[in-house]
């Protein structure tokens, strides 16, 4: 009796683990759909963020007014290319642009990608064709042509250029609202200083989206689908944008340019080397509304040549269609999926079906819409007839091993053995599963000795390892309080997580320091009094995002953007100390004792260190030149004197009131009346 059960258990077993088998494949196929539509639809819906994050900013406004008024200005301020530089800039475009633009089967001309406007045509030449000994356009701060645009180019450009590197972007543009001009781009490509209403880019993808952004200058970003841009050589790109908005009015358009190849080494998990990182075997890609490709198949990037002639041989492609991609360099708006696949897609069909692939093999595989925006993009995820097949024939046929065995040594020991072995074994291991709570784990009375003391063990451990994990939780929660007391909080927990070193770099912040005037000196006030003070500006500093990094004497140092990257530090900076001034003024004439307490500020900015150094007293601070000349400046200041370098005066925004310091041994020092209405 007892084999017979055994062999009806094992028959029913091995078809619901055939129906579980194939449930796995099922799910494998559909995670590996699901995984790059969500990969897809995070790494676009980050860019829209971003771009709204940026669009938001007082400096984007500022930055795309001043360079408007400022391209104005340059054909008075810059000679126009002479005409041999002309011919140089001919040769240049003809080499980088034309040449690609004809191999893919476009009608362009030199016409079509040089500029007629002058003042495009100048900067283009000093920025994309005369630049010396950099290596590409966008590695130009400024190319002392003299112009009122490249000294405000010289103060955008660092950060602009630093976030379309860090996000591998095509490019970043700001486009002025009244004739659609393009007054600023990373690349300084031939789009760069036209306008996007007339000329060889007026029916772009980016045209379209800025005309669409004037119309209805809602404050929130669009996202265009891909297209072959002549300004990128030919390259399938898509377009996020954004309004720029000063006092509810359109100032402008922020727009990122991303390219299709970032997309396709995402959905087909390839590394910076460009090796793919997965073995499952599947294919993925993404079509387009259309039907077209929005991303190139792993096929295509393992062997295009292959990929191609397969492709061509099975009908499923052009021979036009072919040297075309051959020309590009991509699948992308050309190769088409087959229809069944997109019609299925198109109705949220999500199942698993057998169908035709873009190389004319039979393959399995489901889709998924990707929702994020208009596009209405299709993720394909499939794998080969052949490999589903094998797949499963491979489960089965360990599942009918394993149940063999299992059947004939469950046959041999399970009445001997169960109720000597499983029952106390498994009453232990359930105990174990919930957590061995602080009784005893109940066994019966004719349980061997061995498993009353493995139950003994097991108990004693347990709540030894609770006693453990909960030090070890104390432990690390003190050590992360007390590095976030001595460290700013939003670079202690990008420590803690191992996200920066002990110290950094930063490439341009603001230092601040404040010098008390005014005092009282040791025994005169109460430790509480000095603790208001201090409390009060450091409340005003954390309004303005300032740190205060450190208290020496009667001497308060702090900085700005060395822990976030904010664009406008410097005005920031300088509003603070104004409040500061005020705060203090309040409190000493609420507090006893500190009648007349005033202070002075001296401020500087440019590259500074921030973090820990090593050494037997680790402590967070931030050096380097901006805080000597900072802390210089506002001891040399009388009381209720603001103090900053040429350099701050140079960049801090207008209606900030400056005169000269005379008073002072360091040059180029000014004093500033700060806005106290931010």
């Amino acid at each position: 009796m007892s084999l017979l059960s055994l062999g009806v258990v094992a028959f029913v077993g091995l078809s619901a683990g055939r129906d579980l088998g194939r449930d796995l494949y099922e799910e494998w196929i559909s995670s590996v759909r699901d995984s790059a539509a969500n990969d897809v639809q995070a790494e676009l819906s980050s860019l829209m963020v971003t771009a709204s994050e940026l669009a938001a900013s007082p400096e984007a406004a500022r930055a795309v007014v001043s360079l408007s008024d400022a391209l104005d200005r340059v054909e008075a301020e810059v000679s126009a290319p002479t005409p041999r530089e002309v011919e140089e800039m001919v040769a240049s475009y003809e080499d980088s642009y034309v040449s690609p633009l004809r191999d893919i089967g476009l009608d362009v001309g030199v016409t079509d990608v040089v500029p007629a406007d002058r003042a495009a045509r100048t900067l283009q030449y000093h920025y994309a064709v005369d630049i010396g000994p950099f290596s590409s356009p966008e590695a130009l701060d400024d190319a002392l042509d003299g112009s009122t645009w490249s000294m405000l180019h010289r103060e955008i450009h660092p950060a602009y250029r630093d976030i379309v590197e860090r996000l591998k972007l095509e490019d970043l543009y700001l486009i002025e609202p009244d004739e659609g001009r393009i007054v600023y781009s990373v690349r300084k490509r031939p789009d760069f200083g036209t306008s996007l209403d007339s000329g060889g880019f007026s029916g772009s993808a980016l045209a379209g989206i800025v005309r669409e952004l004037r119309q209805d200058p809602t404050p929130e970003a669009r996202i265009s689908d891909l297209e072959f841009y002549e300004a990128s050589a030919g390259r399938p790109v898509g377009v996020v944008a954004v309004p720029i908005l000063a006092e509810d009015r359109l100032a402008g358009v922020f727009a990122l340019v991303f390219d299709s190849s970032a997309l396709s080494d995402l959905v087909t998990r390839r590394n910076e080397a460009g090796l793919d990182t997965t073995t499952d075997g599947s294919e993925v890609y993404v079509v387009g509304r259309d039907g077209t490709m929005r991303t190139d198949p792993r096929a295509f990037l393992d062997d295009p040549g292959n990929a191609l002639d397969t492709a061509v041989a099975a009908g499923t492609m052009t021979d036009e269609e072919r040297d075309r991609i051959r020309a590009v360099g991509t699948p992308v708006l050309t190769q088409r999926a087959i229809a069944s696949t997109v019609e299925a897609a198109q109705a949220d069909d999500r199942d698993l079906a057998r169908r035709r692939s873009i190389d004319g093999s039979d393959v399995v595989s489901t889709t998924a819409l990707i929702t994020v925006g208009d596009l209405g993009w299709i993720v394909v995820s499939e794998v080969t007839a052949e490999t589903a097949e094998t797949r499963l024939r491979d489960f089965t046929t360990v599942l009918v091993v394993g149940t063999a065995i299992f059947v004939v040594i469950l046959a041999f020991f399970s009445v001997a053995w169960a109720n000597g072995v499983i029952s106390p074994v498994r009453t232990i291991s359930d105990r174990l599963a919930n957590g061995a709570g602080p009784g005893p784990i109940e066994l019966t009375d004719d349980t061997a000795v061995e498993y009353r003391q493995l139950a003994e063990d097991a108990q004693t451990t347990m709540s030894r390892i609770a006693e453990l994990e909960g030090r070890v939780a104390d432990a690390a929660e003190a050590h992360a309080r007390l590095v976030r007391e001595i460290i700013p909080i939003s670079v202690a927990d990008r420590i803690l997580n191992g996200q920066i070193p002990a110290v950094e770099e930063v490439p341009d912040a603001t230092a601040v320091v404040i010098v008390f005037h005014g005092l009282p000196g040791a025994g005169l006030v109460d430790h509480s009094t000095i603790q208001d003070l201090i409390g009060g500006i450091d409340g005003v500093a954390l309004r303005y995002g300032v740190e205060r990094i450190k208290i020496v004497g009667d001497t308060w140092f702090g900085a700005c953007g060395h822990d976030r990257p904010y664009m406008d530090h410097l005005s920031r900076s300088v509003s603070f100390v104004g409040e500061a001034a005020t705060c203090v003024a309040e409190l000493a004439e609420l507090i006893d004792g500190v009648e007349g307490l005033s202070i002075s500020a001296g401020i500087d900015a440019g590259e500074v260190f921030a973090g820990v150094p090593e050494g037997e007293s680790p402590i967070y601070d931030v050096w380097g030149p901006p805080v000597t000349r900072a802390h210089r400046l506002a001891r040399q200041a009388g009381s209720g004197e603001f103090v900053v370098t040429d350099n701050v005066r140079d960049r801090l925004p207008e209606g900030v009131a400056i005169r000269s310091f005379a008073d002072s041994t360091i040059s180029g020092a000014w004093l500033v009346t700060p806005e106290l209405d931010r």
